[in-house]
């Protein structure tokens, strides 16, 4: 069985995007609630050892996941306004796979995920029929994300999470404002990259404990903000990371407005990341290998199943109009004021940038940006 996610999250969530960045450089971005779900819904099939470390990593019971990604996929879907976010489930299910009906009840009921007979005999042909579901779910931001090596005849399932975000700024930026400027890497390059400007109230001051500045960009109607997370001179971009929690990325949503003049390179980073190796390190390993315990899942003949692949695929774009994986239509222009600001805050180096659900209070996206000029840089299997 592989699992894959493609562009709630407790913890769990950021704690492995923070194991990613131990292992690799570069840009680096991800979906924790993506992940997160994956987990969470194989977490419904498990049973022994194998539910014993999903459970630790969850922070959460099978039981509590299940009724919490339940209340968040509805909350999701009642949602009607030009912010598009879209979550999206499926089981590929080999033709031969006698799925539990218990399992099939809560990944129905709970995740809202469909059910694929597939047959996986024509390893190309069900890569391609994963990989055009994906695509159809994130606007064919994500089309690759299965590759026919993944798969062969003796594959049994494949689950499959994909998450798709297109939101509006609540003021957009200028696109005429946007200039030419030098952005220095951690060794001191500096590179030209596009940076937009605009100056009003945003949350934003310094946070001490995570010695970094903070900025909180909301999209309409405050449904959604980007945290941008920019370390002090005397940190850097990965200090800031190591130490970072989620009751720090909470506090950030309560800073107080300031006059704040802002400048924010724009960005796209795509990134394509093995899971394997960064679950195994956070304890969550028996999935992969033959005393997997996931008979609840169902089995294929007499065999209970295991994970032989984890793989994560994430964009995340940022530009004058808003965040996306498409670009969204500009409604209004911000005046800027000639009075001294309050904050400014200029990205002009490596920093963080989580993209938040105001509803759900959950990380949907993380990224590491250390060059806004490489985009859609592809991430190394880490």
């Amino acid at each position: 069985m592989a699992i894959h996610s493609g562009p709630a999250s407790t913890s769990f969530g950021v704690n492995v995007f923070k194991q990613m960045a131990t292992e690799q450089s570069g840009n680096l971005a991800a979906s924790p609630f993506s992940i997160t779900i994956l987990l969470a819904m194989l977490q419904q099939g498990a049973a022994g050892n194998t539910l014993d470390e999903i459970t630790r990593a969850l922070q959460m019971t099978p039981e509590k996941s299940a009724e919490i990604f339940k209340k968040v996929n509805e909350e999701i879907q009642k949602r009607n306004s030009r912010n598009i976010l879209k979550t999206a489930n499926n089981v590929f299910l080999s033709e031969n796979f006698n799925l539990n009906p218990q399992f099939k009840r809560i990944a129905v009921n709970n995740f809202d995920s469909d059910l694929t007979p597939t047959y996986f005999g024509k390893p190309a042909l069900a890569a391609q029929n994963i990989n055009s579901w994906i695509a159809s779910k994130t606007n064919d931001k994500i089309d690759k994300l299965v590759s026919p090596d993944d798969l062969s005849g003796n594959t049994q399932m494949v689950m499959v999470n994909a998450v798709y975000f297109k939101g509006l700024w609540e003021i957009p930026f200028r696109e005429q404002a946007t200039q030419k400027r030098n952005f220095t890497l951690n060794g001191g390059e500096k590179k030209v990259a596009s940076f937009m400007q605009t100056r009003r109230y945003f949350k934003a001051g310094t946070h001490k404990p995570a010695m970094a500045k903070v900025v909180v960009l909301p999209f309409e109607y405050n449904e959604y903000s980007l945290i941008v997370v920019l370390p002090l001179k005397s940190s850097n971009v990965d200090a800031l990371l190591s130490s970072l929690s989620m009751e720090d990325v909470a506090s950030f949503l309560d800073l107080p407005p300031k006059d704040v003049a802002l400048e924010l390179p724009k960005f796209s980073i795509k990134a394509d990341i093995n899971l394997e190796p960064v679950l195994n390190k956070m304890g969550v390993s028996s999935i992969f290998t033959q005393q997997a315990e996931l008979y609840n899942l169902g089995s294929h003949g007499s065999l209970s199943p295991q994970v032989s692949s984890a793989l994560h695929s994430a964009v995340l774009t940022i530009d004058e109009r808003g965040g996306s994986a498409a670009a969204a239509t500009s409604f209004a222009a911000v005046a800027l004021s000639y009075d001294e600001p309050s904050l400014y805050f200029r990205a002009n180096k490596p920093f963080l940038a989580i993209l938040w659900d105001n509803r759900s209070s959950i990380p949907l996206f993380m990224a590491r940006i250390m060059d806004p000029t490489l985009e859609h840089a592809r991430a190394a299997e880490v």
